[in-house]
C-alpha cells in the first residue's frame, strides 16, 4: 500500500512513490540550511531547530518602524484621550476664572475711582454741554488755594498806594467831582470826566484830565472811582474780598495735542441768577456749580463741557504723590496787594502747576496712567469717569509732543460800586479769546505770528512830576522786549495819578495788556481822538507807579 499510494489528484500518471515521512531520520534538507557556526548545525540535522529568522525585505522605513512600535495601543489611546479632555477642562476653567477676576479687578477699579472722581451732589452736569466728536472742548478747572487768603484788604484811610499823590482826606484818590489826574483844574463844577461844561484842554494837548474817552478808560461811572491799578492807594469798602479760589478754562484740542489755560479771576463781578451783583467766586454759592459755569460761559462767550474741582489739601496731596516740590504749589495772593501784575504772577504759577502735573502723569508712552489715576481719584473730582479720563491721558501722551499756552483774562483792579473788583478789558479780551477759540497763542496779532514785542513801538511821558520816571519807565519797557522809540514830559502840564498805557488800533490792545503787566499799575485803553502819537502804544507815567529802585514811593 505504501509503494503504491498517490497523495493528490493532480499526479494523474502516477510516478514514483513518495517515502514518507520518518521523524527518526531527521529533518529534511537540514544540510542544506546555514548557521552561524557547527553546533547549531549538528542541531539542524538531528531535527533541534529552535529559530529561524527568515531574510526578508520590506518598503517600511526606519522612522515608520520607530513610529509603528511606538503608536499607542488602544487603551493607552483612550487614557490619553480621557486625560487631555480632563486638561482642556482645567485649563478652560482656570481661563474663565482669570477673565473673572480681571473683569472683577478692573470693574472694582473703576468702580472705586469713578466713585472718588464723582462730583457727589453737585449740580454742574446740568450745565455742561456735551463736546462734539473729534472737536475741542473747554474744561472749567475750580481750585481752593492754600495760603492766607483773608489778607487785610486796604482799610479805611489807608493811604498805601505805590507812589499816590495823595490829597488831604481823599487817600490818593479822585474824589467825587475831581478828575482822575488830581488836580481838579481840568474838569467844570460837577466833576464830570470828560470834562463837560469845564475847560478842557483840546484833545490833542493830551489833557490830562480826559481818561481817554467813552468805554475803557472813559466817563466814570456814577459811583465809581477812576482810581488806577489793583486798588492800591484806595479805600476798600469790602475788606473781605476773598483771593483763595482759582478758576481755570482751558481749551482742550486732542487732535492737535493743544491745551489753552485761560485764568478768570475770581473777583470779577457780575449779575447772578438772584439778580444781584456778585464776585464770580460767590456763584457757587448762589446757584451751585452750575451756577459758575454758566457764569464763566458768560464770561468767555464759551460751552463748557467738563467740570474739575480740587481743594487746597488735595493740591498739596497731588504735589506729594507725583514727588513735585511744595514751593510750586500755587498760593492764594495777598488781598491787600492785588493788581494785574499780582495777578498775573498767580495765573502763571497756577498753569505753571497744572503742567507740572500733566507732565509727571502722562510724561511718555510708559506713563502707568491707570496707577496715576488711582493715586490721585481721592484728591481731585471731576465730571468724567475713569475710562474718560485715561483716554484723554492717552491722547495727550508723551507729553512733550503737547504745546501749552496760558494767558490771564487781560484787565485791573479798581473800584466798583464802592467796592475792589477785577475789570476786564474788553477789546483785549476779546482778541485774546479769537485766538485761543481759533487754535492760535493768545498773544498773536491779526491772526498771524506770536507778538513780537520788539516789534511794538512806545512813546513814554512822565506825567507824575517826578524827575526821570519817564526814563526809569524805559528801562522797564527796553528789559521787556519793547522799541521804545521817544522819552519826555507830558506837553499839557496835568498830574497824572494813574497810568495809561494807550493804544490807537485795537490789534495792539494785547501789546498794550503786556506792558501793563510790567508796569503793575494803571489800565490800557483806546486812546480814540484824545491822544496824539505816532507809535503803536504811550505810556503816560502816573503817580501811581513805583520804579523798580523805589522812585516814586510817597
Amino acid at each position: 500500500m505504501e509503494s503504491s499510494s498517490t497523495y493528490g489528484t493532480h499526479n494523474a500518471g502516477g510516478g514514483a512513490p513518495r517515502e514518507p515521512y520518518r521523524p527518526s531520520k531527521g529533518p529534511r534538507n537540514a544540510d542544506r540550511v546555514s548557521f552561524s557556526d557547527a553546533r547549531k548545525t549538528n542541531q539542524a540535522k538531528r531535527g533541534y531547530v529552535r529559530q529561524v529568522q527568515p531574510r526578508t525585505r520590506t518598503g517600511e522605513s526606519n522612522d515608520e518602524y520607530k513610529k509603528r512600535i511606538s503608536k499607542r495601543t488602544y487603551a493607552e489611546e483612550l487614557r490619553r484621550r480621557a486625560s487631555m479632555k480632563s486638561g482642556v477642562t482645567l485649563a478652560a476653567i482656570g481661563i474663565v476664572v482669570l477673565v473673572i477676576a480681571v473683569a472683577v479687578g478692573i470693574g472694582v477699579f473703576f468702580a472705586s475711582s469713578n466713585a472718588k472722581l464723582s462730583l457727589g451732589d453737585s449740580n454742574a452736569a446740568g450745565a455742561l454741554t456735551a463736546a462734539e466728536e473729534g472737536q475741542p472742548f473747554y474744561v472749567l478747572c475750580a481750585a481752593q488755594l492754600p495760603g492766607t487768603s483773608d489778607g487785610a484788604a486796604a482799610g479805611e484811610g489807608d493811604t498805601s498806594g505805590e507812589g499816590g499823590d495823595s490829597d488831604e482826606g481823599d487817600n490818593g484818590n479822585a474824589s467825587e467831582g475831581d478828575n482822575a489826574s488830581g488836580e481838579g483844574d481840568n474838569t467844570g463844577e460837577g466833576g464830570d470826566a470828560n470834562g463837560e461844561g469845564g475847560d478842557n484842554a483840546s484833545a490833542d494837548d493830551q489833557q490830562g484830565g480826559e481818561p481817554a474817552g467813552e468805554g475803557e478808560g472813559g466817563q466814570a461811572p456814577e459811583g465809581e472811582n477812576p482810581e488806577g491799578e489793583g486798588g492800591e492807594g484806595s479805600d476798600s469798602a469790602d475788606a473781605g474780598l476773598k483771593t483763595d479760589t482759582a478758576y481755570l478754562l482751558v481749551r482742550v484740542d486732542p487732535a492737535n495735542k493743544h491745551l489753552a489755560f485761560v485764568t478768570v479771576p475770581s473777583s470779577i463781578t457780575l449779575t447772578l441768577s438772584d439778580g444781584q451783583s456778585h464776585y464770580l467766586y460767590e456763584a457757587a454759592a448762589v446757584g451751585g456749580d452750575a451756577e459758575l459755569i454758566k457764569s464763566v460761559e458768560s464770561i468767555a462767550d464759551v460751552k463748557i463741557s467738563q467740570f474739575a474741582s480740587i481743594k487746597a489739601e488735595g493740591l498739596k496731596s497731588v504735589a506729594a504723590k507725583l514727588g513735585l516740590d511744595e514751593a510750586t504749589v500755587p498760593i492764594a495772593p495777598a488781598a491787600d496787594q492785588l493788581n494785574y501784575k499780582t495777578l498775573k504772577q498767580a495765573s502763571d504759577a497756577q498753569i505753571a502747576f497744572m503742567v507740572a502735573v500733566l507732565d509727571k502723569a502722562l510724561g511718555d508712552e510708559s506713563a502707568n496712567l491707570a496707577g496715576y489715576l488711582s493715586e490721585l481719584s481721592a484728591d481731585v473730582q471731576v465730571s468724567w469717569d475713569a475710562s474718560g479720563l485715561l483716554a484723554l491721558g492717552e491722547a495727550f501722551t508723551p507729553f512733550g509732543e503737547v504745546t501749552v499756552t496760558g494767558s490771564l483774562v487781560p484787565g485791573r483792579m479798581a473800584t466798583e460800586n464802592g467796592r475792589d473788583a477785577y475789570i476786564i478789558t474788553d477789546n483785549a479780551w476779546q482778541l485774546m479769546l479769537d485766538n485761543i477759540k481759533n487754535g492760535r497763542g493768545p498773544d498773536s496779532i491779526d491772526g498771524g505770528d506770536q507778538l513780537d514785542l520788539s516789534q511794538i513801538s512806545v512813546t513814554v511821558r512822565n506825567g507824575c512830576r517826578v524827575d526821570g520816571q519817564a526814563g526809569r519807565m524805559r528801562d522797564v519797557l527796553l528789559e521787556t522786549g519793547f522799541d521804545v522809540s521817544s522819552v519826555g514830559n507830558v506837553d499839557d502840564g496835568a498830574l497824572y495819578k494813574e497810568t495809561f498805557v494807550i493804544y490807537h488800533d485795537e490789534k495792539y490792545a494785547i501789546a498794550a495788556q503786556v506792558a501793563l503787566a510790567d508796569i503793575g499799575v494803571g489800565r490800557s485803553f483806546d486812546g480814540g481822538d484824545f491822544y496824539s502819537f505816532d507809535t503803536d502804544l504811550l505810556v503816560i507815567v502816573g503817580t501811581d507807579w513805583v520804579a523798580p529802585d523805589g522812585t516814586g514811593a510817597q
